[in-house]
Formats: structure tokens, sequence, C-alpha cells
């Protein structure tokens, strides 16, 4: 389904250049502040090189999973019984819905070259009545993946995927091993109100909070000056999007 990913690569690539001013309009008039839509990274949403920014192919889920979390034979069929159940669901989907991600992204070429707001907005909302119910399914398939992992394995690896976000969002910054343990510990401590956490949005919020505080609290100065002018993903990848920054991978996260 590899075609499939990359329509819907390129449909979030259209959504950047009307989304600025579509969420300015709604937020202005909630008074929030806008968020801007970011492209999710090619080959693959879900599995391959790279899925969604700050977010680990699926590909990788089984062994990591078995490395990370110390699994039994045993528990680690389980666990790849779970995500290749989760892999086969949205590969199902991607073909089912295939067409209509195509009719999306031809509409939002056209409203691009026609510079109209309005067939932006429209077709916007139509990708994003797929792209959430595409979330919903994985959403499904990961709760159950987590039911099969006990309360502490789970609370490892919530810090273990908050640890590989910051690596990835903070790519350019180049971690030293000094502040590596700082990291892990603010990780740690996000993961236990992401696991006590009642709804997605409120866990999306967890993550933001994370990166700022990591930028805020760990980086240097000269670190965020790199991330000025390469480009921050803070709040993307807490979403999950984001194309995924260049330079050296952050290492021992």
């Amino acid at each position: 389904m590899k075609q499939c990913a990359w329509v819907l690569c390129g449909l979030a690539v259209l959504m950047l250049a009307f989304s600025p001013a579509v969420a300015q309009e709604k937020a202005g008039k909630r008074g929030d502040k806008v968020k801007p839509v970011v492209p999710k990274e090619g080959r693959g949403m879900h599995g391959g090189k790279g899925g969604a920014h700050g977010e680990i192919p699926i590909d990788q889920l089984p062994a990591l999973m078995t490395k990370e979390l110390k699994l039994s034979d045993a528990d680690a069929a389980k666990v790849k019984e779970k995500i290749d159940a989760m892999k086969a669901a949205l590969d199902t989907w991607d073909k089912e819905n295939a067409d209509k991600l195509s009719a999306a992204q031809a509409d939002m070429k056209k409203a691009r070259e026609a510079k109209d707001k309005t067939a932006a907005k429209t077709a916007m909302e139509a990708m994003r009545t797929l792209t959430d119910a595409r979330a919903k399914l994985k959403a499904d398939k990961e709760g159950d993946l987590m039911s099969v992992l006990t309360a502490d394995q789970k609370l490892a690896w919530e810090a273990y995927k908050l640890c590989y976000m910051v690596s990835e969002t903070y790519r350019n910054a180049a971690l030293t091993d000094d502040q590596l343990p700082q990291v892990k510990s603010l990780c740690a401590d996000a993961a236990k109100q992401i696991v006590a956490a009642q709804d997605d949005a409120a866990k999306a919020q967890i993550r933001t909070n994370l990166l700022e505080d990591v930028k805020a609290k760990v980086l240097t100065d000269k670190q965020r000056e790199g991330l000025t002018t390469t480009g921050g993903k803070e709040g993307k990848a807490a979403a999950g999007g984001g194309k995924r920054a260049g330079g050296k991978a952050n290492k021992g996260l």
C-alpha cells in the first residue's frame, strides 16, 4: 500500500499550503493559537523507512518491543500477532480508500492552483474525515496491542516512544551524553501522565508539553538557535505529523 501512503503524504503537503489561512479563520473565532498542519514523511504511513515524524515505523515494532520490554518468547509472539493484525487492518483501509484519497488530492491541487480558500477548506474537511477514520482504526488496533502488556510494560513502552519522539523532533540538536538522562527523566514523567490520561487530546497536550520542556530545560541556547534555522518540529511530532528532520540522530535514547 505504498502508493496510498504516498497519496496521503502528498495530500498533507497540499494541506500545508492552505492550512494557515483556514486555521487562522477558525482560531480567530475562538481566540486560539494557530498550529499549522504539517506534511507527513514519505515511504509509508505505517511501515518502511520512517513513518510519521516522531512515530516508530510499524515494521520495527516487534523487534523493538521484544528488546526494550524484555519479552518472553510467548509474550513476543502475542505482541507480533497484534502488530500483524494492525498492519493488515491499515493495509486494507488504505486499499479501500485509495480512490477517495486520490480524489481529495485532486481537489486540493485544484484549490491550490486556483487559490480558492473556500474550496481548500472543503477539501481539507474531506481529507480530515478520512485521516480521522484511519487514525481511529490505528488507535483501536494499538489498544489491542497494549492489552497484552502488563501495567509496567505499558509504562515502559510509552516512555520509550516518547524518547523516540524527542530524539526525532530534536535530531538537529545532537543531544549530548549529559543531556540524555535529563530527557529520559522527562519522558518517564510524561509517560505516567499519558497512561493516566483519558482522551487523545489530553495525551497530545502532554506530548507537546514534553517537547516544550525539553527545549526550554535541556537544550542549550546554541541548540535552540539551530532548531530555529532548520525548522523546529515541536507540536508537529506530538500530533504525529511532520517531516523527519535532517542531521544526525540522537544516540542513546
